[in-house]
């Protein structure tokens, strides 16, 4: 490793395509709970979180809700996208930060202060089909 190199820090390539290593970096996300309990994590501005939409997606209107507070983390955390993953289907639901405080709406219905966006927001991607760039969400 030259003094450039090391200067720079880590590798623009990941080690694996410089020496054949099966090394991969590490990357801690920073997690979000709520009540102590994590319910997801921010990594790279995506604010990701993992459930099963038969119990967690609302049925009237049909929408994604999320902690006011674990949303407000996020940000801090420098989230700039949430992603929703159903496990169930494999279903993926991104909508940007900012869209979810433009067009959601908030509502407590037992489970502490939410916020909610309505399905038709989210951009929805198959398990089998790519999900758009990033720049093109809103």
């Amino acid at each position: 490793m030259n003094k450039k190199t090391k200067a720079a820090g880590w590798p623009r390539r990941p080690i694996k395509e410089r020496n054949g290593a099966s090394f991969a970096p590490h990357y801690t996300p920073s997690l979000i709970k709520v009540n102590g309990r994590p319910v997801g994590e921010v990594r790279d501005g995506v604010f990701r979180k993992h459930v099963r939409a038969s119990v967690h997606m609302l049925r009237r209107p049909p929408a994604w809700a999320l902690d006011v507070e674990s949303l407000a983390d996020a940000e801090r955390l420098g989230a700039r996208v949430v992603e929703i993953v159903d496990v169930e289907t494999g279903f993926r639901y991104r909508a940007s930060v900012a869209r979810i405080r433009e067009k959601g709406f908030e509502l407590d219905r037992g489970h502490g202060r939410q916020i909610a966006l309505e399905l038709e927001e989210w951009a929805v991607e198959h398990p089998k089909q790519p999900i758009l760039p990033l720049e093109v969400w809103r």
